[in-house]
């Protein structure tokens, strides 16, 4: 008795679209060179990229990074050593104050190991409409 092969599944083709776009998405966000890291209105982080943990210290695996564990992972100064204003940084900037910060260059230092990692940020509040709904900070390594 010859069995018939699995039918592939109807899939409209915005559905396709969709996933295609999230997967390629995905896979960019993993595997691109560049720190991502994207807070929801709440301050809870909700997508951090590996190169982000890497640059932070913490494990590459570690996905359930948390807003506290960022900020006991990394402390913000500027690219020669000195201590950043206290709720200056680019973070605060774009989620507090919701203004765009470009081209910020300043030095992450790793609190596990206290190695200091330069680095350029971009950070951008970002909206639905007029809506406040989180923030996305970009982080590019120097060394």
């Amino acid at each position: 008795m010859d069995e018939e092969p699995p039918k592939e599944p109807q899939v409209r083709t915005e559905s396709r679209t969709t996933y295609l776009r999230l997967e390629a998405f995905r896979v960019a966000f993993d595997t691109i060179k560049l720190g991502i890291v994207v807070w929801d209105h709440r301050g809870q982080i909700v997508a951090i990229s590996s190169e982000a943990s890497k640059i932070a210290g913490l494990s590459e695996y570690d996905q359930s990074v948390s807003p506290e564990t960022w900020t006991s992972a990394v402390q913000v100064c500027y690219p020669d050593g000195r201590a950043y204003p206290p709720g200056k940084d680019p973070f605060r900037v774009a989620f507090v104050e919701r203004k765009v910060v470009s081209g910020a260059r300043l030095g992450l230092v790793q609190v596990r190991t206290d190695f200091m990692v330069p680095v350029i940020v971009n950070a951008m509040p970002l909206f639905d409409r007029e809506d406040f709904v989180g923030a996305v900070m970009l982080i590019q390594r120097l060394d």
